[in-house]
């Protein structure tokens, strides 16, 4: 019994965006060397959930405090849809302007990206 809550324990280890490294053109992340297929979280668990296949992104969500999305996309270099904290479609510019402590943290985020030339 002990050892399938050990295992199951094991099996839901949350991986962090910044325990990734990424190639050069930050377009396939590595976790433990091999190409990353899961779900990987901010710091916090909860302002951003980065989801990749075989080390490639699918979806980038970034949510405002109240833990709906505020931004939705596919790519890392990328501007997807933004949102209010209501959930409402609101334009990028518009968004930038209201919620600056979100691009702030994103922007960092990004500065901070571990990667490595050697990798493909």
């Amino acid at each position: 019994m002990i050892l399938c809550i050990f295992t199951l324990m094991s099996c839901t280890k949350e991986v962090k965006i910044s325990q990734l490294v990424f190639n050069k053109s930050l377009t396939v992340a590595y976790y433990d060397e091999e190409p990353f297929s899961g779900k990987a979280w901010s710091e916090d668990n909860k302002t951003v959930c980065m989801t990749f296949e075989e080390g490639k992104v699918t979806l980038i969500k970034v949510f405002h405090a109240n833990g709906k999305v505020a931004v939705e996309g596919t790519e890392f270099q990328g501007v997807g849809k933004t949102y209010d904290e209501q959930g409402n479609s609101i334009g990028l510019h518009e968004f930038v302007k209201a919620y600056p402590a979100i691009v702030n943290e994103v922007q960092h985020m990004a500065t901070n990206v571990l990667y490595d030339e050697s990798l493909k």
